[in-house]
């Protein structure tokens, strides 16, 4: 086969798990949804527009001045408590195509197909033909699709260290200077996607441990490879680090978190693996290091203890989208497992048995269909009927009991209409309360009745829009500027509320005062993240 042929089945392979994602996302609603349903995805859209218009204006000769200035209108940036890299490819991806709902969620579809080519090329080696199973196996998780269905940095991050696996695994091999500078790369940019990659920082340490791969360890293109690494990502994770904290569940490690977190997680993949194929891994663990053990499988094993090591270190959280990049590596052992199964088979069955291991593994890892539906909500419209009444600089405050909900589906929708701002779209959580990111530490940053009116009052707000929707623990802010509306209801008229009349989902109030719709002057206290405030004055 020659290299223009490689490259074109290539191609079409990526084209054929990217059309798989698409019409997983299709299924589940994601082209008609919100971008709320999950916390962190309303900040990663906000965030990729905002560099795409960082890119368009000229904003980047003064990158902090024009980012402070998004965030007073768009409060949901969150470059820092994340790095940049997954917004410098949403706004590379933006700046050729657009900004809206669907082009977003199409790069989600394109990222998972060439992730999906990734694992298909990692198992190519072993199951031929028959690794395309491995990979639709990883893309049809129940845990995955709902990830790919959302604007999310977790493909981008699982494609970046399966690559610095694979090539870690090729250096071990080969020890050449390429396949180590190409680990040091696919590495730095995993790190700069997630802090999550710092776990590839110490493959060549525990290959040298476990295997005696100490000639691998101290090579000059290792050393060479681990010193850039460390030169180019170290200073932003130092300059970063109390904001990526902030966001931790536990403030610091502990021995409690790490011993909850492995019964946790054996919990977490028995669920969305199954079972089955956790114990197919377990028999791929055994035929790989005893049975056909290669520097790849030993580099295998060494990113999953990697990862659990840094996991166990670092209280980020025990769910299955934090765990996702352990997910490759787990179906490649898996898929190794099923092979060794059908082992006894004739040699002239190759095909066969490759075949009959990846329908195994298929078999013990299908889903339950259907996938989940993505929450839908009011706010596309809701955002369309008020953007023509208010006036350019004017702001608008969003407050609801779930904080990430409304205030997400709020702050996203003003960013789709309008790229570059013309109005204040102010959160009730960073405006009258005090948090970390996690939700840790709160207060209001009012005690009494008459300093959250003067709050609203001093800016001035010209549209508070309230979400009813009840929630187990409502914010005490939330409560108390639902009180405020009831008492102050000759200064704040009910303009219009979605849902029923008797009992509203949303509703939208408008200041009467003759100056309603004045500039707004905007100061949000961010010194629990940044350690100081942002303002517009």
């Amino acid at each position: 086969m020659n290299l223009l042929s490689a490259k074109l089945q290539i191609l079409a392979i990526a084209a054929g798990f990217t059309a798989l994602v698409f019409g997983l996302q299709y299924s589940t609603g994601a082209y008609s949804a919100t971008l709320n349903a999950y916390p962190d995805e309303a900040a990663h859209y906000v965030t990729g527009v905002m560099v795409d218009q960082m890119v368009r204006t000229g904003g980047f000769w003064k990158p902090l001045q024009f980012i402070e200035s998004y965030y007073l209108h768009y409060p949901k940036v969150a470059i820092g408590h994340w790095p940049p890299f997954l917004y410098v490819v949403q706004a590379a991806w933006t700046l050729v195509f657009d900004t809206s709902r669907s082009s977003v969620l199409f790069l989600q579809a394109v990222l998972g197909g060439l992730l999906g080519v990734v694992i298909f090329r990692s198992a190519q080696s072993f199951l031929g033909w028959a690794a395309a199973g491995v990979a639709i196996a990883y893309l049809i998780l129940p845990g995955v699709v709902p990830i790919q269905s959302m604007v999310m940095a977790d493909s981008l991050l699982t494609m970046t260290m399966l690559l610095a696996t694979l090539y870690f695994g090729k250096a071990v091999e080969t020890r050449s200077f390429a396949d180590t500078a190409l680990a040091g790369l696919f590495a730095t940019l995993a790190i700069m996607t997630k802090g999550t990659g710092w776990a590839l920082f110490l493959i060549p340490g525990f290959a040298a441990l476990l295997f005696r791969r100490f000639a691998f360890l101290f090579a000059k293109p290792t050393i060479l490879t681990l010193a850039l690494v460390l030169l180019i990502c170290l200073p932003w994770q130092l300059y970063t680090a109390k904001m990526v904290v902030n966001g931790f569940e536990e403030s610091r490690p502990s021995l409690a978190y790490a011993l909850a977190f492995l019964p946790a997680s054996f919990d977490i993949f028995s669920h969305e693996l199954g079972k089955g194929t956790l114990l197919l891994a377990a028999i791929g663990l055994y035929a790989s290091l005893f049975r056909h053990r290669t520097p790849f499988w030993e580099v295998v094993l060494c990113s999953i203890l990697a990862q659990l090591s840094l996991h166990l270190l670092t209280p980020a959280g025990m769910e299955f989208r934090k765990l996702l990049p352990f997910v490759p590596p787990l179906l490649l052992l898996a898929g190794a497992g099923a092979l060794f199964c059908f082992e006894r088979l004739p040699p002239k069955w190759r095909f066969a048995q490759s075949g009959a291991a990846v329908a195994l593994l298929l078999l013990c890892s299908a889903p339950s269909l259907p996938y989940p539906a993505k929450p839908t909500s009011i706010y596309p419209q809701l955002v369309a009927e008020l953007d023509k009444l208010v006036g350019d600089n004017a702001a608008i405050l969003i407050s609801s009991g779930q904080t990430w909900d409304g205030e997400g589906a709020m702050v996203s929708e003003y960013t789709l209409l309008h790229p570059q701002p013309r109005a204040y779209v102010l959160r009730a959580s960073k405006l009258l309360s005090s948090q970390l990111w996690s939700g840790q530490g709160y207060r209001t940053r009012f005690q009494r009745k008459e300093e959250l009116e003067q709050i609203i009052k001093t800016i001035p707000i010209s549209f508070i829009v309230f979400d009813h929707r009840p929630t187990p623990a409502p914010a005490p802010h939330h409560g108390a500027l639902a009180e405020f509306l009831r008492e102050h209801a000759h200064q704040w008229s009910e303009l219009r509320r979605y849902g029923p009349a008797d009992n509203p989902t949303v509703s939208i109030y408008k200041w009467e005062d003759p100056n309603f719709n004045a500039p707004a002057r905007v100061k949000v206290n961010l010194s629990d993240m940044i350690g100081r405030s942002v303002s517009n004055f």
